[in-house]
């Protein structure tokens, strides 16, 4: 049976096997754990948990939440504040964040949608979505497939992407003003910009988009690069 928490306030401290559960806190929780799992919708305050092989699922946190151990199903929605993931051979999925998000995943998955801050990312062995990205990013991959799609491209902040096998498909929007720089070190670019210009021997390209030179996104792949429009309504 789960342990549950409801409109509990003030600091909490948990050392446990089994599985919580909470709703409505207003509570700065810590929790560390053999195995059991953290599922949650509402706290004013932040969220620490280090558990493995265990499902996290947090909703509507305005804290910081940060989530830590291996074996892991991470599912974080709305979240207000910063976001930190350290964690290995997991799935990692956050959905809506209003702040600064960290992760770092090896030998698993990872999937932004709708990141807002700056996002920093560290992946082995795993692919990495990020749509609807609003921030600027700093991304290191060894793994098959890095996709990244800017819904907006924050106008002071450069950009990197790097995935030292894998290939890398990056989306800009329409309106978007930067400077794109790319280099495919075993595989080819290709642009669907008319902006961003592919050298003749296939293997860089760069460009102006909105005729700007900064902010920068840089792209650096050891297999393909594709480069093209944002997909969907927010990169029209």
């Amino acid at each position: 049976t789960p342990l549950s928490m409801t409109d509990v306030e003030g600091g909490v401290d948990l050392e446990t096997e089994a599985d919580v559960e909470f709703r409505d806190l207003k509570s700065e929780l810590d929790m560390v754990s053999f195995g059991g799992g953290l599922r949650g919708q509402g706290n004013a305050g932040g969220v620490r948990v280090n558990t493995d092989g265990a499902t996290v699922i947090l909703e509507g946190i305005q804290g910081a939440v940060h989530v830590e151990g291996r074996d892991l199903r991470v599912q974080l929605r709305d979240m207000r504040n910063e976001v930190r993931v350290v964690t290995g051979m997991s799935d990692v999925l956050v959905e809506h964040s209003a702040a600064a998000v960290h992760v770092e995943n090896d030998f698993g998955d990872i999937v932004l949608n709708d990141a807002a801050g700056p996002v920093t990312v560290r992946s082995r062995d795993g692919t990495v979505r990020i749509q609807d990205l609003k921030g600027a990013l700093d991304l290191t991959a060894d793994g098959p497939e890095v996709q990244v799609s800017w819904s907006q491209i924050p106008a002071d902040q450069n950009s990197s992407l790097k995935n030292e096998q894998g290939n890398v498909s990056v989306g800009l929007p329409a309106k978007g003003r930067c400077r794109v720089e790319a280099v495919a070190r075993f595989g080819g670019v290709d642009s669907d910009l008319a902006a961003v210009r592919v050298s003749d021997d296939g293997k860089c390209a760069n460009g102006l988009l909105g005729g700007v030179d900064k902010p920068v996104i840089s792209i650096d792949s050891g297999g393909a690069v594709y480069i093209g429009p944002s997909s969907g309504p927010a990169g029209q």
